[in-house]
């Protein structure tokens, strides 16, 4: 009950990791609602309940797409598809290392989801000017 008592208005106490998260996914659930409720920002709510869970998701995947492509850093995996009309010399084609792959496009869709966050520095440093402009606004009339 305590943690409720701390909860901004705009973030219920109901505003909890779901159950069919991984213990991983929750641990970051609750890392970025922590982030999330110190800020300034006023627009999180319980209907970001998804837009939370897919930045859970994605940054476990995301990290374990890094620990895997770091036991075999190779950008490119060789893939031997024929030999040659030499009769020798194999046919080689290089393949996107699927670890690779995985953290580049984790790492595009989070960039897109803290950008929905507002948790990019663009969007901190907006919402410190709009706050300025309202705290100048309020003073003037006062």
């Amino acid at each position: 009950m305590e943690q409720t008592k701390k909860l901004p208005k705009h973030i219920s106490a109901e505003f909890r990791p779901p159950q069919d998260l991984s213990e991983a996914e929750q641990k970051v659930w609750r890392e970025i609602t922590d982030i999330l409720r110190e800020s300034s920002r006023t627009k999180i709510s319980d209907a970001d309940h998804e837009l939370v869970r897919q930045y859970c998701q994605l940054t476990v995947a995301r990290n374990r797409a890094w620990v895997e492509y770091n036991k075999k850093p190779e950008r490119y995996t060789k893939i031997v598809t024929g030999i040659c009309s030499d009769g020798i010399t194999p046919k080689i084609t290089l393949k996107d290392n699927a670890h690779y792959k995985t953290w580049l496009e984790c790492n595009k869709q989070l960039e897109g989801l803290l950008k929905e966050m507002e948790l990019n520095p663009k969007s901190r440093k907006l919402s410190r000017e709009s706050a300025a402009k309202r705290t100048m606004c309020k003073e003037a009339q006062s």
